[in-house]
């Protein structure tokens, strides 16, 4: 699975991360957790002023782009598999500080 964080405005890759193959049961849900942080150091003078001026007016939104293959059984023997792609634009976080961790604005936003 392969997690990818883009800011909007200048579609400026910033963190990437991946998570190895898992198993999951049939019918249920799994919630996964990882550090998307800011990992390059070349985003350029303008992305760097666009994003000090979103966090300068107390909110930054994000896009975040999830990108899995997924094998599943079909029947007792045969395996198929899928890419699966979701991609939730528009996830906003709302600073209080520089000190503290930014609030998720919207949490029960859908994704495509």
């Amino acid at each position: 699975m392969e997690i990818v964080l883009f800011y909007p405005s200048q579609q400026v890759l910033l963190s990437e991360d991946y998570h190895p193959p898992f198993v999951q049961r049939q019918l249920s849900q799994i919630t996964t957790e990882t550090e998307l942080g800011f990992k390059r150091s070349d985003l350029g003078i303008e992305t760097v002023e666009s994003i000090k001026r979103d966090l300068d007016g107390g909110s930054l939104s994000l896009e975040i782009k999830v990108l899995a293959v997924v094998r599943y059984k079909n029947g007792r023997w045969k395996t198929k598999s899928r890419h699966m792609r979701a991609y939730c634009g528009g996830v906003s976080f709302g600073l209080i500080s520089s000190k503290r961790p930014g609030i998720f604005l919207n949490p029960y936003q859908e994704c495509e």
